[in-house]
């Protein structure tokens, strides 16, 4: 196995982000390497204090699921967490991701899909 773990994070909660995170580190005790983040710029500007590495950030302000399954590709994501991701994740980001996909969403469904 390799020493770390690289992850994508699909969010718009900031408090939330940081408590999964902190999690996946106890849980798999390994370093974690985000590698991208599609986000709003207050995740943004917060995960760019809690790295010191560059991350890829992707805007939340359209869909831009090509561009995620282009980083998926690029870099062999192992995980994917999605923390109320404001866009519906298709079939074919979960197949990319062999199902090694979370998503965290307390919205009433299908009212608040």
């Amino acid at each position: 196995m390799s020493k770390t773990l690289p992850i994508i994070i699909l969010a718009q909660n900031t408090i939330l982000a940081k408590e999964i995170l902190t999690t996946i580190k106890l849980r798999f005790n390994k370093k974690i390497e985000v590698i991208a983040v599609s986000c709003d710029l207050k995740l943004k500007e917060y995960l760019k204090k809690l790295f010191t590495y560059k991350i890829k950030f992707i805007s939340n302000k359209s869909r831009n699921e090509k561009k995620i399954i282009e980083i998926i590709k690029k870099n062999k994501i192992n995980l994917i967490i999605s923390l109320q991701h404001k866009w519906i994740i298709s079939q074919k980001l979960i197949n990319l991701s062999n199902n090694n996909i979370f998503n965290f969403h307390f919205g009433k469904i299908p009212k608040y899909r």
